[in-house]
């Protein structure tokens, strides 16, 4: 089958809307093919990861404006939190469906397990407390402060440092190495699993021509796929 030249928009439409002329694609080389989805992936990548910085964004927005009319004092020393606040607080991250409580006081066991008994049923949480961070994905981690001021270089932290790192140009710092980091895993996850599952319908493909003795090679079926 004799290649034809095809730009890029017009692949698109063929792939989206004209199945009758997907034997043009048939004709193309499998490397032409994977520079098609190479774009695609990219573009796609791209606006996935703008849509999820500019939700990001928010959070880090509303993050901050929390901080800054709840929370009257903020000081990490000597591996020790300290949060002043009128009331023990809890915040929620709609955005990404998270729960975050706050409580450096001196603590019971039983009072932690109601506090985790508390983020048991939510999708994720985090607990702040005195000496330690509890996260919860699926299920709860204990991370010493200790052992995070190590690993980072952390040495102290208070209120108006936080609020400087949620504003201006660092917020924008932020987001961008967010929104660069986001691109380049989502093109990863997303190329290699439309790859996997071209070569898997080709795969399957050849076989139902084989079953009906239709004569199509099978670069033209990954092509397809």
């Amino acid at each position: 089958m004799e290649e034809q030249k095809i730009s890029f928009w017009k692949r698109i439409c063929i792939s989206v809307k004209n199945v009758e002329k997907y034997q043009i694609l048939a004709g193309e080389s499998i490397k032409k093919s994977i520079v098609y989805l190479l774009k695609i992936m990219i573009i796609f990548s791209l606006v996935v990861s703008l849509a999820l910085t500019i939700k990001f964004g928010n959070v880090v927005t509303n993050l901050k404006n929390f901080i800054e009319q709840n929370i009257e004092e903020i000081n990490y020393k000597d591996n020790k939190l300290n949060v002043v606040a009128k009331e023990n607080l809890t915040y929620y991250i709609d955005e990404v469906s998270t729960k975050i409580i706050i409580n450096t006081g001196e603590l019971t066991a039983e009072q932690q397990a109601e506090y985790a008994e508390s983020l048991k049923y939510e999708f994720n949480g985090i607990m702040l407390l005195k000496d330690k961070v509890i996260i919860k994905n699926q299920i709860p981690s204990a991370y010493n402060y200790s052992d995070i001021a190590e690993q980072y270089e952390i040495g102290t932290i208070n209120k108006q440092d936080i609020i400087e790192k949620l504003s201006g140009k660092n917020q924008y710092t932020l987001c961008f190495v967010f929104f660069i980091v986001m691109t380049i895993y989502l093109f990863i996850i997303y190329f290699s699993s439309v790859l996997m599952d071209a070569l898997v319908l080709a795969i399957l493909g050849y076989i139902t021509c084989s079953i009906l003795k239709i004569k199509l090679k099978p670069s033209a079926l990954y092509n397809i796929a």
